[in-house]
This record gives structure tokens, C-alpha cells and sequence, in this order.
């Protein structure tokens, strides 16, 4: 769902939370008003299409029920998965930092709140560490981002470093070096 001012014009103070959510609740709401939520049936004559229940390694996602056309199910995935990476699937899966990407870059938008703009930490259990500051040992951490460039790093129980990543914020008025430079 998209929200915003047909002209273009930026929404100064808006956000997706404060912008489209309200919208998308207001939609919804309307649209099962008087009427209980089903799970969708089958849809009639949809030969090659199959429903199936899906478990991922790890609990790492709800059990659930999916729709896969035929021969793209979970099942023959992961079967080929563990065929060609049994490494991967024989001990328990160890995600490290699940919540960025080593490379981000983050701008922070002068228009909107700083409390608005919080990046949360999330990962496998361990102390977070940025920029060599230790922050805490939760499961998730909320970051007010700063201009700059920052080391994100998942210790592990042992010490040893499950995973470290790079990311960049850049703020109003601040260059990127690689364009102050031409």
C-alpha cells in the first residue's frame, strides 16, 4: 500500500506506521466487518497447484500452510538443499545478525522524528557490539542511528565472533566521501 501526497510533495512528519498502517487497518477492518476471517479454500479446477504444510530447520518461522504449483514445493527444495549442502542442515542452524545487511546504508531524513528512526539489532542470542561499545546482551536492540560508518559484531557465547557487519548512515548535509572526492 502506498500513502502519500498525489503532487509528489514530500509528507513532512509521516510515516509508514503513522502514514499507510492506519489506512491498511481502516481497509481491512471495513472489509471483514460482519464477517469471520476464513483461510481460503482451494480454488476450483486449479490443477498443478498443491497446498502443503511448511516447517522450517530451526523453528525459525509459525508452522503454516502454503500454495506451491506443482514441483516447486518446500519439500523437494529442501531435499535438494541437504543434497547439496549437508553441512548446513546437520548441526542447528546458527543465523548470527539477522536484521541487516553488511553494506547498508541508512539516510537519516530531517523531516522525520529521530525517535522514528530507530534500527533495531536482531540476531541469535549474544552481547551486541558497535563501534568496539558493548551494548547489551538482548535479543533485540533498537539503535538511534548517527552519521557515519559503524561495526555491528554478534559474539558468540564463547567469545568467538559469530558475525560482524558494515553499515553507513548518512544525515542531512553529509556527504558520501566517495562523492566529495570528485
Amino acid at each position: 500500500m502506498w500513502v502519500g501526497n498525489a503532487s509528489g510533495e514530500a509528507m513532512h512528519g509521516v510515516s509508514g506506521i503513522s502514514g499507510a498502517a492506519p489506512v491498511w487497518q481502516a481497509l481491512v477492518k471495513y472489509l471483514h466487518e460482519g464477517r469471520p476471517s476464513r483461510p481460503p479454500t482451494e480454488p476450483a479446477g486449479a490443477g498443478g497447484v498443491m497446498r502443503e504444510t511448511v516447517r522450517f530447520d530451526a523453528q525459525r518461522e509459525p508452522v503454516r500452510d502454503e500454495w506451491f504449483i506443482e514441483g516447486t514445493e518446500s519439500a523437494e527444495q529442501l531435499a535438494l538443499l541437504r543434497a547439496s549442502a549437508p553441512a548446513i542442515t546437520a548441526d542447528p542452524v546458527r543465523f548470527g545478525i539477522t536484521s541487516l545487511r553488511d553494506g547498508s546504508i541508512f539516510a537519516i531524513d530531517p523531516d522525520m522524528p529521530l525517535a522514528a528512526q530507530r534500527v533495531a539489532f536482531e540476531g541469535e542470542p549474544g552481547t551486541w557490539v558497535l563501534d568496539g561499545k558493548r551494548l547489551g546482551a538482548v535479543p533485540r536492540w533498537w539503535w538511534a542511528p548517527w552519521p557515519g560508518r559503524h561495526q555491528l559484531t554478534l559474539p558468540g557465547r564463547n567469545g568467538e565472533v559469530l558475525q560482524t557487519v558494515r553499515v553507513e548512515v548518512r544525515g542531512a548535509g553529509l556527504k558520501s566521501p566517495s562523492i566529495a572526492a570528485r
